[in-house]
């Protein structure tokens, strides 16, 4: 009756002809320009839709809509709503000739469906968090109606869905963690204490360590009525029955901390470290905020080049959970809810390794891994952020123990005095490590590495061989890489020595010599390259085995037995050239044709990596395995100069802020 009477009150037109006389008398005919009142058409479609709910559709992407059930259908060509793109509609029925049509259809809101399908709807709850501003744990409600998403998203109090879950977020969020925007005054006392108790666990250097955050969710647990999970209503409950007790939920030091202090035993605090043979006297000193707070090691400035910054990322044995436990609350969230809780499991991890073998993150990341299954990167462990006392200061002495630089970054201090200290290290030479001119292996045995005493220091050396063109050197280096970085060249200096015609021949009879001697004068940093190829050649011929010869007798087999290979050495240097003078060249011919204004910013970005990627002799020092790989990069610079021209230039300029940045950052890292 009332649906007839909106129709009726509406002007809606009935089905008996114009003009006719009813029984209630002659009808008045209706103003149809007249538009009809909003409020009247939503009544209607309102009452119309309880009846016809299964007739409810949404508009797709595509243009048609899907029903209830998941099924598409199209609405009726003859529709009102045909041209208008309702995004949500009812019809009253649904038919099926070549394709499946809605008839009889009328827009309507998506909100008025849950009321009137409350028994019909289905609800589903997900990322139900704590949420400080709201003093409640929300969650994300989403609606359907026959699987249509009538309501997509919608934040609503999930204590009401799941109380159990509730409490639990909100006693670990918003009491333990502290995430309250006004704390009421217990609960500031409480975050204030820990805080407290924090730094002077820090000041200390004692592991004094503070419950975690499951003991200090069952002691809120067992205070608080069981019923209350939310912040309002904790602070209304709160409010009443402190005028009894006024202590209620404030914690002292026993609630917070989980174990006394304990001093330690000497081994964990030692006098000395030991890296590479070098004994360095370690200091200790507790004054929280002055440079020296924390362990100092003092080392002698011939030393400084020998230090081995894996085993100075340990520490002492005393600090390394402290520290574990710093590296790992320094993680991501998504990495550190993984591992809580973090004292419990910084303990384990530092039971599960070695102390001071190889480099600490990744210790720590094996033992992670072992114990509970998790994979986190090294990578992921930020020293740099760990407070200070938790990175081993250097102190850096001169002869005469006086002090000339101090820091607890050791490239920074390796940067500002590696010159002087590998100067130091070969200020008194032995001459047996000290010879030049040498053309042929006349030097005997060349050990990896030679002890020796310093003054009251035992420093370490490593012999290496120095290419000087048309001869060798011999030298200690303080350095283990470095000396094996220029033993790849003195000793293939050598090898050109002991071969010096057949060597020249293969480079003489190359087949694109000529073109590749001229595709090298437009390189950014030309340089000649004939040495280059002799000197490519034998090392693919002599060096392509290690361990390589150490000793007269090896380096005469070396060469006995690499001298046949020269041939297919030179082979070999042809077929990794030959397709990167191909794609240098056509660089080069890409290159002119964007010579225009408009790609200025991008060839100037290009002629940067393409000065970092030729260097000036770099077919001898880099690598073989990468030197294959030029080809491929070459291309790529091709590939980007092709899309200047084909209307990609705006594009790439709009990237290069985002690429900069990293190739700046590369390259300070080469210096």
């Amino acid at each position: 009756r009332e649906l007839v009477e909106l129709v009726r009150t509406s002007g809606v037109r009935e089905h008996s002809a114009p003009g006719t006389v009813s029984a209630r008398g002659p009808r008045k005919p209706h103003n149809w320009e007249q538009p009809l009142d909003p409020t009247r058409y939503a009544a209607i479609h309102r009452a119309l839709l309880t009846g016809f709910l299964s007739g409810v559709a949404m508009r797709t992407e595509t243009g048609d809509y899907l029903t209830g059930g998941g099924a598409r259908a199209n609405l009726w060509p003859g529709s009102g709503l045909s041209a208008k793109s309702a995004k949500w509609i009812v019809s009253a029925e649904m038919v099926e000739t070549g394709r499946r049509y809605l008839r009889t259809a009328a827009r309507i809101d998506p909100t008025w469906v849950e009321p009137l399908a409350a028994h019909l709807v289905k609800r589903t709850y997900s990322e139900p968090a704590w949420e400080p501003d709201m003093l409640a744990v929300m969650a994300t409600e989403k609606v359907s109606l026959l699987g249509l998403p009538i309501v997509p998203r919608r934040r609503v109090r999930y204590a009401k869905i799941d109380a159990k879950a509730s409490r639990e977020l909100f006693l670990r969020d918003g009491l333990v963690l502290g995430q309250w925007p006004e704390p009421p005054a217990f609960l500031a006392a409480n975050l204030e204490l820990a805080q407290q108790l924090i730094d002077l666990q820090t000041r200390s250097r004692q592991p004094a360590l503070m419950r975690d955050d499951s003991e200090l969710i069952d002691y809120y647990d067992a205070r608080i009525p069981g019923d209350i999970c939310d912040g309002r209503s904790l602070v209304h409950w709160w409010q009443q029955q402190r005028q009894s007790e006024p202590q209620l939920l404030k914690m002292c030091e026993q609630d917070l901390l989980a174990t006394q202090a304990d001093l330690g035993s000497t081994a964990a605090f030692p006098e000395e470290m030991e890296v590479r043979q070098l004994h360095l006297p370690l200091s200790y000193k507790h004054e929280p905020g002055q440079v020296d707070d924390g362990v100092t090691v003092r080392v002698p400035q011939a030393g400084l080049n020998q230090l081995d910054p894996e085993r100075l990322g340990w520490l002492v044995p005393g600090l390394l959970e402290e520290k574990v436990t710093a590296l790992m609350k320094g993680l991501p969230k998504a990495l550190r809810r993984e591992l809580v809780p973090l004292p419990q499991m910084a303990r384990q991890v530092v039971q599960a390794i070695r102390f001071g073998e190889g480099s600490l993150p990744v210790a720590i990341s094996r033992a992670l891994e072992s114990i509970c299954s998790t994979r986190i990167p090294p990578e992921a462990f930020d020293e740099s952020r760990l407070p200070e006392y938790l990175n081993l200061r250097i102190e850096v002495v001169g002869e005469n123990e006086e002090s000339l630089a101090t820091g607890r970054d050791l490239k920074s201090l390796q940067a500002e005095l590696g010159k002087q200290a590998a100067a130091s290290f070969s200020s008194k030479p032995d001459p047996r490590w000290l010879q030049d001119d040498l053309r042929t292996w006349s030097f005997g045995t060349l050990p990896e590495t030679v002890p020796f005493r310093r003054d009251s220091l035992e420093l370490i050396g490593y012999p290496t061989l120095l290419d000087r063109e048309t001869s060798v050197s011999l030298r200690l280096l303080d350095s283990a890489v470095q000396a094996q970085h220029e033993y790849r060249f003195g000793l293939r200096r050598l090898f050109c020595l002991a071969t010096p015609r057949e060597l020249k021949v293969q480079v003489d009879h190359l087949p694109h010599l000529n073109n590749w001697v001229l595709a090298s004068k437009t390189l950014p940093q030309p340089c000649p390259i004939r040495e280059q190829l002799l000197e490519l050649i034998a090392e693919r011929a002599y060096m392509t085995s290690t361990p390589w010869p150490r000793s007269q007798p090896e380096f005469g087999l070396a060469v006995a037995t690499g001298k046949p290979h020269i041939p297919t050495a030179a082979t070999e240097v042809i077929r990794a050239l030959t397709p990167f003078f191909e794609a240098y060249t056509q660089v080069r011919k890409l290159w002119e044709r964007t010579n225009h204004p408009q790609f200025q910013a991008t060839r100037k970005d290009i002629h940067d990596q393409l000065s970092q990627l030729l260097t000036p002799g770099f077919l001898g020092r880099v690598p073989w395995v990468w030197l294959i790989h030029l080809p491929r990069y070459l291309k790529a610079i091709s590939r980007r100069l092709e899309k200047l021209t084909a209307g990609g230039g705006s594009r790439d300029v709009q990237q290069l802020p985002t690429l900069l940045p990293l190739w700046n950052r590369w390259k300070e890292r080469q210096t």
